[in-house]
């Protein structure tokens, strides 16, 4: 696959070329206080266990250098849901267009790939049929991916009170609010850093900045890419090098979207300041602390923020 294939596996996706499609939304959190029913771990013994963990390098590293202590931009963070395990899907499919089975994508196996995928994607989610994706449309499918990916599984899960497999209307209806004010809190959030002279609104200027910036960053990002995964040094990504800088720009954007909720004091690493927060608004029962954005506050998100702790450290 050569480098400009690597790009259009992910605009393919969407059938128009949009960049950013291989963005996996972290869900945010309203700050709306809960009481824990889990026991509350002792704060020094939670905070020695962080400090003491290993470090194992990661190659999604070199995205995380790359980007140069910029977050994924909030627009990219929040425009697609669900776009990891549907970008995983067509990177699993390459093969299936690799018809002489070079293990690489010409021009001509790519047209073919792109013009099938995008048949399919319109034939699934254009419920209108006018070859087009409406908003509502494409809300739809964003919706749908989300509750497809283990995130959203896992979500669903703890809403299904009867546990029964199933969202009946009740159940529905509280997941559905609760994604609501995640929405909510993350617009505003999104708002506030397009901000720029803080005047609380957004203007032409602060709009096009941030496109600019988003535009640049995607622009890096692919050709990180394109340099660090070229194992046999042909100037061409074949499938094998494609999966694999996938799969680290996963673990990276992951990890990412974690800094960019956990860290307060903005050095964009944990540490100590970083786990006061968060223990803080753990021990209030504060849905900040809601780390795998299950709709409550348990110790399971104890391991969870350990968890992306020490990955976090495996890019810094």
């Amino acid at each position: 696959m050569n480098s400009k294939a690597a790009a259009g596996i992910f605009t393919v996706a969407m059938g128009a070329g949009i960049l950013g499609a291989a963005i996996y939304i972290n869900r945010g959190d309203t700050p709306a206080p809960s009481t824990p029913t889990d026991p509350q771990p002792e704060r020094e013994q939670v905070r020695s266990e962080l400090f003491a963990l290993p470090t194992t390098p990661s190659p999604a590293k070199v995205f995380f250098e790359s980007a140069g202590g910029t977050p994924i931009p909030a627009s990219s963070r929040n425009d697609v849901r669900g776009m990891i395990g549907m970008m995983a899907s067509l990177i699993d499919r390459m093969h299936e267009f690799d018809v002489n089975g070079d293990g690489m994508l010409d021009d001509l196996e790519k047209l073919a790939m792109g013009m099938k995928l995008r048949k399919e994607f319109l034939a699934e989610h254009d419920l209108d049929g006018d070859g087009d994706m409406s908003r509502d449309e494409w809300g739809a499918f964003q919706q749908a991916m989300f509750e497809k990916s283990a995130t959203g599984q896992a979500m669903m899960a703890q809403f299904d009170l009867d546990g029964d497999g199933v969202l009946n209307e009740e159940e529905q209806a509280a997941f559905d609010e609760h994604m609501r004010q995640q929405d909510e809190q993350r617009r505003a959030e999104d708002r506030a850093r397009m901000d720029i002279d803080n005047d609380g609104e957004i203007s032409d200027d602060e709009r096009r900045n941030a496109r600019r910036k988003e535009r640049e960053f995607w622009q890096n990002q692919m050709r990180t890419a394109e340099s660090s995964f070229d194992y046999d040094g042909d100037g061409e990504l074949n499938i094998q090098e494609t999966n694999d800088a996938w799969e680290a720009w996963v673990e990276y954007q992951e990890v990412d979207d974690f800094i960019t909720r956990y860290d307060r004091d903005g050095d964009r690493s944990m540490g100590p300041a970083d786990y006061d927060a968060f223990l803080t608004a753990y021990d209030r029962g504060d849905m900040r602390a809601d780390v795998n954005n299950d709709g409550k506050v348990s110790v399971s998100d104890i391991n969870a923020f350990r968890d992306l702790v020490l990955r976090s450290r495996n890019l810094n």
